[in-house]
């Protein structure tokens, strides 16, 4: 009885709340922008698909965005930047798609997935911090991995999976050492409102729970991450002659992750799809985890694996992950959909089509602003509401939980 009186409760206020204005951009992500681009020419056409609303190039367009988007009164240092970057621009501390190296690649990881534990969003903001020109190392602690960067000869640690920092009484941002010798400050949630409008920052960064893993062991180690090197210009996509780009989309192929020998499937993502024409052949490669393709009467080779498409068996679902995958189509009766990861927080705003469209400079290159119903598509908790209010926050945790426990 009591608990099918809080299912009711949690209902009407979810219904009411969700037709008032504090609700308002939930409505708006009823229809949501997404990019159509086609080749309606002749050649295949190579397009750069860099932007405020795209992907990233490189780090260097990486920094760049950091250093002109975020305000320096709040933000006086490019580390500090970088750090709210992380915390805008990644999500859900969950099961990474592997454990191998590449998955740390900083401009692939913002571009295509975005999540991972802890040591991975540490290890991708140490090595954006390095490529400003800062020292930086990684601290695996006992039960949680953190970044520090090295600032007027003390190191700082600024947490991008608990959206946290630590000060002391003089205003000064703290490192894991200094917490080794004192970790009261985790207990107590400090006045800097860059930590107070995040109630993640409130409820994962400042606890007893917390606190504990800031204490010395034995277990704790410092990494040093390698600096990543560029091999290509993430943002460089092949279009071929008839072919259309769309993103974000959110097609249900299953997605599972087997890092760290653990599986798990997971269910929220978004993706690019690439539809090719009928009668194409070639090799794509996408600098974009591969996901899934569906074709009919087709023959295709995917990492040097064939496989032969029919009516009765159009989908391949890729299992295990590489940071490229070739993609050769040898034979193409009916047109084929290829889908790539993309992380969807850097489709979560407006996109600034203007920026992209002008990178096009191709003749019958077309951009289009489209809209793409997101019905049917997985809750994404703390996607958009992550730093708004936060009874926004608390009340699409509620008609999450009751959506998917109870309904």
């Amino acid at each position: 009885m009591c608990k099918a009186f809080w299912i009711i409760f949690f209902l009407i206020i979810t219904t009411f709340f969700s037709n008032n204005d504090l609700f308002a951009d939930k409505k708006s992500k009823a229809l949501t922008s997404s990019f159509l681009i086609t080749n309606d020419g002749d050649d295949d056409k190579e397009i750069l698909l860099n932007g405020l609303g795209g992907f990233f190039g490189n780090l260097d367009e990486i920094i760049s965005f950091i250093n002109n988007n975020y305000d320096s009164y709040f933000y006086p240092y490019s580390y500090q930047k970088a750090w709210r970057f992380m915390v805008d621009y990644t999500w859900y501390a969950r099961l990474p798609l592997t454990n191998k190296e590449w998955y740390h690649n900083a401009v692939q990881f913002i571009n295509s997935t975005g999540w991972g534990f802890c040591d991975d969003k540490a290890i991708v903001l140490a090595k954006i911090w390095m490529a400003m020109g800062y020292k930086s190392r990684v601290y695996y602690l006992n039960g949680h991995v953190v970044p520090e960067v090295y600032f007027r000869k003390h190191w700082e640690m600024w947490d991008p999976t608990f959206h946290v920092f630590y000060k002391d009484k003089a205003g000064n941002i703290l490192g894991v050492e200094d917490l080794f010798k004192d970790n009261t400050p985790i207990l107590n949630i400090n006045d800097d409102i860059r930590i107070t409008q995040s109630i993640w920052a409130q409820k994962m960064g400042f606890s007893k729970k917390t606190a504990q893993i800031y204490a010395p062991s034995d277990k704790n180690n410092i990494y040093i991450p390698v600096a990543d090197s560029v091999r290509h210009n993430f943002a460089k996509f092949l279009l071929p002659k008839g072919s259309f780009i769309v993103f974000p989309i959110y097609k249900k192929y299953p997605l599972k992750s087997t890092s760290a020998d653990k599986t798990k499937n997971l269910t929220d993502y978004a993706q690019l799809m690439l539809y090719v024409p009928p009668q194409w052949t070639g090799e794509i490669k996408y600098p974009l985890v591969f996901h899934a393709l569906s074709a009919s009467g087709a023959e295709i080779s995917i990492d040097n694996r064939k496989y032969k498409l029919n009516d009765k068996n159009q989908d391949v679902v890729v299992e295990e992950f590489c940071s490229q995958s070739t993609i050769e189509i040898k034979h193409n009766e009916k047109g084929i959909n290829l889908f790539f990861l993309i992380n969807p927080r850097l489709f979560s705003r407006l996109n600034n089509f203007d920026k992209i469209k002008h990178n096009l400079i191709y003749s019958n290159i077309h951009l289009l602003p489209i809209e793409i119903s997101f019905k049917g598509k997985h809750d994404i908790i703390y996607l958009n509401e992550i730093e708004k209010d936060k009874w926004q926050t608390y009340l699409k945790i509620f008609e999450y939980f009751l959506k998917n426990m109870f309904i």
